[in-house]
């Protein structure tokens, strides 16, 4: 009789179970990979944010610095209308419409032709829109210097257009009512108006007043490089950057290239035929 053949055993079941292993495994796998993957976005994420307040913090930082400068600008200025209003005001009142002073008397309207003074609001209303983000970090010393920064910075400027503004329209007043002020010129009535005069008095004043002014926004705004670890240097290298001019293949349009001139009703003999032709 033939010998039947041995039938093999069976492997042994493992009482951990290999099948559970390897869905450990797999599971452990999935877990550590999702875990690296939001790891690694959140800390992308976190990057991008902390580079978006490092941008927002020079923008703002450079925005206070080319106000400073600009406070340079008006005090420069006031200083030679201040010599030239000190000139004027040394004239005898009994004598501003003598023609010996004529020249002179003349230059009176530079005294007031003051620059406008404005600055662009952009870095202060993206700084405003992140608040909450720079709130949520902790920089509350940043957040209230910047603002203590803005706020100067606004009554700085209202101040000085009030008073630039004001002078122009009490000038443009005695131009358009003439009799209503003594004087036999337009020019000595305004040198003998009191309200100018005590302004042209207080031209040196705010020619001071605007250097300490620009310092005072420097001394803030250190304060606020100080917090965000910013060198001045850095941040007036950022100014520079921005200052400079895009190189591109277009000339600078002046309004004068686009004048044209005014139309004479005697170019156009059929007027019915030409409204006719050009009626939309």
């Amino acid at each position: 009789m033939d010998k039947l053949p041995t039938i093999p055993k069976p492997p042994r079941v493992d009482p951990g179970g290999s099948i559970w292993r390897t869905l450990l495994l797999t599971v452990l796998g999935t877990t550590v990979s999702i875990i690296l993957t939001f790891g690694t976005s959140q800390l992308l994420q976190q990057h991008r944010k902390a580079k978006d307040r490092k941008m927002t913090a020079m923008m703002v930082m450079g925005n206070i610095e080319s106000y400073a400068s600009e406070l340079d600008n008006i005090s420069a200025h006031l200083a030679w209308r201040d010599t030239l209003a000190t000139v004027l005001m040394a004239i005898p009142t009994d004598s501003l419409d003598d023609s010996a002073y004529a020249e002179e008397i003349e230059s009176v309207v530079m005294v007031f032709g003051l620059p406008s003074f404005t600055y662009d609001n952009t870095a202060e209303q993206i700084f405003s829109n992140s608040i909450e983000t720079w709130k949520n970090m902790g920089n509350f010393r940043f957040i209230s210097n910047v603002g203590e920064c803005f706020s100067a910075m606004h009554s700085i400027q209202e101040d000085y257009m009030k008073y630039a503004n004001g002078n122009m329209d009490l000038m443009s007043k005695i131009s358009k009512h003439p009799d209503q002020y003594p004087g036999g010129s337009k020019n000595s009535k305004i040198l003998l108006n009191p309200d100018l005069r005590v302004a042209m008095q207080t031209i040196h004043r705010r020619t001071n007043y605007y250097t300490y002014l620009a310092e005072y926004i420097r001394f803030l705004n250190a304060i606020n490089m100080k917090l965000m670890d910013v060198t001045e240097e850095e941040v007036k290298q950022f100014v520079k950057r921005n200052d400079e001019e895009v190189d591109i293949d277009r000339l600078v349009p002046y309004q004068q290239n686009f004048m044209t001139p005014e139309i004479n009703v005697q170019d156009i003999p059929d007027i019915k035929n030409w409204i006719h032709q050009h009626h939309f």
